[in-house]
């Protein structure tokens, strides 16, 4: 072998270990679960919720990240978060690089509460048990995006600047409510009654369709409705800490008239 090609023998050797070990190690490891309908996930981990037979739990991604977190059950409950760090006799939470390098695949064939605390990210493709409910709570800046979901309850929170979006949702009742600056979207089609609430200067954008509809603002978020059809209207009100006005779809406060019958301050 002549001194070139040995050269960039070597040189392709050393380029390859770089990129492996930039690459970091690729694993995919499957614990078994006990049954659980809790799913709380804590940090910045990116978890895909997924209606099977069974209940277990998937990771993919760098080896590294994976050692790193950590997966309890605690009765009916599945913690998702990462191992506490002790330095000088202090635990600190772990927290996730959130750059996509590793992915938590959650299987079980039921579930009543999604709970989101921090920047995770869940998907659910999707869902469907018609007799139970589907809650969904997001607390800080992360987000759940279902594509499909057909309950008899749906509830969707965010406290914080998070986001819940369903892009189709069937349910018998369904509340729809945020607290700060975050946002709720949703396309509905709800048999009984529908509910949006905003306090601070969120939004909950909502379109489909409800036979009984309430929405109230407090502040200066917004309820944006105008794809939204319902057979009846019972409150649409925002109140601004000092009077409560009636509200059209526009969000426009209507002072003491009266929209669909409702008085603000009668």
């Amino acid at each position: 072998m002549t001194m070139n090609k040995r050269c960039i023998t070597t040189t392709l050797a050393l380029l390859l270990t770089v990129l492996t070990v930039a690459a970091g190690t690729k694993i995919v490891e499957t614990k078994p679960l006990q049954p659980f309908t809790v799913l709380n996930i804590l940090g910045s981990a990116k978890v895909v919720y997924i209606q099977g037979s069974g209940h277990s739990v998937r990771m993919e991604g760098d080896k590294e990240e994976i050692d790193r977190l950590e997966i309890k059950q605690t009765d009916k409950h599945l913690n998702i978060g990462y191992k506490t760090t002790k330095i000088g006799g202090i635990y600190y939470m772990g927290n996730g690089s959130n750059n996509g390098s590793v992915t938590i695949y959650v299987t079980s064939p039921a579930i009543n509460v999604i709970n989101v605390t921090g920047s995770a990210e869940v998907e659910v493709d999707k869902y469907k048990v018609q007799t139970s409910m589907l809650t969904m709570n997001v607390t800080g800046s992360g987000s759940i995006h279902v594509k499909n979901a057909s309950v008899g309850t749906a509830t969707c929170n965010v406290a914080g600047s998070g986001c819940i979006s369903v892009d189709e949702l069937q349910a018998v009742n369904a509340s729809l409510v945020v607290s700060g600056s975050g946002m709720v979207k949703a396309q509905v089609d709800c048999s009984d009654k529908l509910y949006c609430v905003v306090a601070g200067s969120g939004d909950v954008s909502v379109s489909g369709r409800t036979a009984n509809y309430s929405k109230s603002v407090m502040g200066s978020g917004s309820v944006s409705d105008k794809k939204l059809k319902y057979t009846n209207l019972s409150n649409a009100t925002r109140y601004d800490g000092k009077q409560t006005y009636v509200i059209d779809r526009t969000g426009r406060n209507q002072g003491n008239d009266t929209v669909n019958g409702i008085v603000a301050n009668p």
